[in-house]
């Protein structure tokens, strides 16, 4: 009898995985997700206090450094994950993110060197260990034949939901003061290592369960063969190989261009709001605008991309956040303009995320898609990481925000250009 019950079971009555799902997109918003969201506002509300003395250039300092750590500690989230499970690289996360966010709470505006500290490197790495690699990878031992369709769900349940974290921290901040942002990710932390501990199950094995609930996909013969619109390698490149084409650096210069739109938005673009006479509690309202445009626009290039080729969808983008870019540097008082920008920075960004994995895979294949993913995520971070700390050196130096986006509206521009010189293989 025992016996029995320990074996996997084939029962799609039975299976969980779709639960997994659910948990692993809440915790993802909970704490992955939230340090950032939340973070960009409660901090322009910082610098605004009068009590605090901390120039522009030192806040997109602390962006920079929590930007360059969420794109360099992955190897080590990774190793957490692979050593230890998911379910422990979440509870870390929480506990990590939880405590930091105490401290910021009770201290932060005493030092610079304590928030690039707790708020760059700490809070960082709290979110990140509770971010996408655990969860992917959860949804990679519980899913093979619905496995895109698990995690694009945990995805879009994640920013469903991130939409309204600039609201309510918003009306919280004007209730209680900004320190008030740094308990509510506190408090979400909770939530998300009471589900970490309670329901997340590393893999199916664990409760005697199959992937899929132990259905298998229909054998290929019987499928309708896929008729493929794109360019996809036959010859898989090495990442040496890769590294030595052409398409390679236009491809990571494109991504390049598309992160940098996001890092101005969230580390100064706020502030840039305020001084084109703007409120934060309107700012607070166009974040949850940028977050709903990123959901709808995820919908649509889920359709798009085995349509059209990548490359072409990522160009495009990232001249859509230029142009949003320089409409805001000129006109960024309007209202409209106000929304058109942040809708803008949701398109490059969105799209970044989608079509530059879809990209590679496709001009270089999938043999060594890894290692070449691994070399263009830390270029790419480094790089637009620096954005924030320019643009807050050019504050301080001018009085005005308008050089850095006319300088990302150029940026924008040449990341289209840049995209159009990639030259699709003909079969």
């Amino acid at each position: 009898m025992s016996s029995e019950s320990n074996q996997p079971s084939a029962s799609p009555a039975k299976f969980i995985g779709w639960r997994m799902v659910v948990v692993c997109g809440l915790i993802y918003a909970f704490v992955g997700a939230l340090g950032l969201t939340v973070g960009q506002l409660t901090l322009s509300y910082m610098v605004l206090d009068p009590a605090v003395t901390m120039n522009r250039t030192y806040l997109g300092l602390g962006f920079t450094v929590f930007i360059l750590v969420q794109g360099l500690s992955g190897p080590l989230i990774a190793q957490i994950v692979m050593k230890k499970g998911a379910r422990v690289a979440y509870m870390i996360g929480a506990v990590v993110a939880g405590i930091v966010s105490v401290c910021l709470a009770l201290f932060l505006g005493s030092s610079t060197l304590f928030y690039i500290l707790f708020f760059g490197v700490f809070l960082s790495f709290g979110c990140s260990t509770a971010g996408q690699i655990p969860g992917q990878s959860t949804l990679n031992q519980w899913f093979v034949a619905k496995r895109g369709k698990a995690i694009s769900f945990m995805m879009m349940m994640a920013a469903i939901i991130a939409v309204f974290y600039p609201l309510i921290t918003n009306a919280l901040i004007n209730q209680f003061g900004w320190r008030v942002g740094f308990v509510l990710i506190a408090c979400f932390a909770a939530v998300g290592l009471i589900l970490a501990i309670f329901f997340v199950k590393n893999k199916p094995a664990d409760v005697g369960q199959l992937p899929d609930g132990g259905v298998v996909a229909e054998d290929e013969a019987n499928k309708k063969k896929t008729v493929v619109k794109n360019y996809q390698a036959k010859e898989h490149k090495t990442a040496k190989q890769a590294v030595r084409t052409p398409a390679f650096w236009l491809i990571v210069f494109t991504a390049f261009t598309c992160f940098a739109h996001l890092n101005l938005n969230i580390s100064q673009g706020s502030l840039f709001c305020v001084s084109q006479g703007h409120s934060l509690d309107l700012v607070s309202v166009a974040l949850s605008w940028k977050t709903a445009v990123g959901v709808v626009l995820l919908l649509g290039l889920s359709f798009l991309l085995d349509r059209i080729e990548p490359i072409r969808i990522h160009g495009i983008a990232t001249l859509i956040g230029g142009i949003g870019a320089l409409l805001a540097a000129f006109f960024g008082s309007n209202v409209v303009v106000l929304f058109i920008y942040y809708a803008s920075v949701a398109i490059a960004y969105g799209t970044q995320t989608a079509a530059m994995p879809t990209e590679l895979a496709n001009m270089f294949g999938n043999t060594n898609y890894a290692k070449i993913l691994g070399i263009v995520l830390p270029i790419v971070a480094v790089l637009a990481s620096l954005v924030p700390t320019i643009a807050g050196a050019v504050y301080d130096t001018t009085g005005s925000y308008t050089p850095a986006f006319i300088g990302m509206g150029v940026v924008g521009i040449l990341g289209f250009i840049a995209s159009c010189c990639v030259r699709i293989p003909k079969e």
